[in-house]
């Protein structure tokens, strides 16, 4: 029978805070090393991207490129995005298995949960980069628009984009701890979070605040902080990379209590 209980936002955040304090280091290191896998992967694009229109005619010399360049460069940049955010969540995968472990006392190793971020790659990397291309859909389509109607579609694609996110926000999780194909973890998602859409984009707006926020305060205290404001802000958005990791996990366990009374002990239980 469906459990009619909604989510609860304070519930989420006190779960994810005891967790995020408990395994902040171990999870740090699982999303640094996904960082640099997804770095690696952008960075290959790019130079394959210059490779690419450098065997093209030439639209002038220097930086001047005509239209076939530049939509290379174009698509090559919207491939990056994806590509790249779809790659991080490998680490968010394994701070997935980690926080479902730490839900029932058991402090999973490092080397456990980052070989189980491997061990589902292709369905997170897959769920994550579907997502990824539709929630950018609006964000394209705003650009056309706006530099061919009214500019005012720029800002209705950031806004679209964000509400067609919301859906989509545990299709990682389902993917790594149900092990579940692509479209599988999507139709998860999308099942799990419609009847609690709107405290799912409370959290993702908090999110996005403390992100934008920490992004503010960085930059006011660049004058301060001098030289060292690169070390700090890498490692602030690290550690708010985490945190928001933590959180759609919890939130995946969570709802997956609400919907079905199914929780973090029953998850663990099908990797013993």
């Amino acid at each position: 029978m469906v459990n009619e209980a909604k989510l609860s936002i304070g519930r989420v955040l006190a779960l994810s805070g005891s967790v995020f304090a408990a395994r902040w280091l171990a999870f740090c290191g699982l999303i640094l090393i996904a960082v640099v896998l997804a770095i690696a992967a952008v960075a290959m694009l790019f130079f394959g991207c210059t490779m690419i229109i450098e065997a093209m005619p030439g639209g002038g010399g220097g930086l001047e490129f005509n239209d076939a360049q530049s939509a290379v460069m174009t698509a090559t940049l919207c491939i990056q995005v994806v590509v790249g955010f779809s790659i991080l969540q490998i680490g968010a995968a394994a701070v997935a298995f980690g926080t479902v472990q730490y839900f029932r006392s058991v402090t999973a190793p490092f080397g456990r949960c980052l070989g189980h971020g491997f061990a589902v790659m292709l369905p997170v990397v897959g769920a994550a980069s579907v997502a990824a291309l539709i929630v950018s859909l609006p964000i394209v389509g705003a650009v056309l628009l706006g530099g061919y109607v009214s500019e005012a579609f720029f800002l209705a694609g950031p806004i679209i984009a964000f509400l067609l996110a919301v859906p989509f926000a545990v299709a990682v999780p389902a993917a790594a701890l149900e092990r579940a194909s692509v479209r599988s973890a999507l139709a998860r998602s999308l099942s799990l979070v419609r009847n609690n859409y709107f405290r799912t984009l409370g959290l993702l707006l908090l999110l996005g605040a403390i992100s934008f926020g920490a992004g503010v305060l960085l930059g006011l205290a660049s004058d301060i902080l001098g030289d060292l404001i690169l070390l700090v802000s890498i490692a602030v958005m690290l550690a708010i990379g985490v945190f928001a990791a933590v959180v759609i996990a919890v939130t995946y366990v969570e709802l997956r209590h609400v919907n079905e009374g199914f929780g973090a002990e029953e998850l663990a239980n099908l990797f013993d």
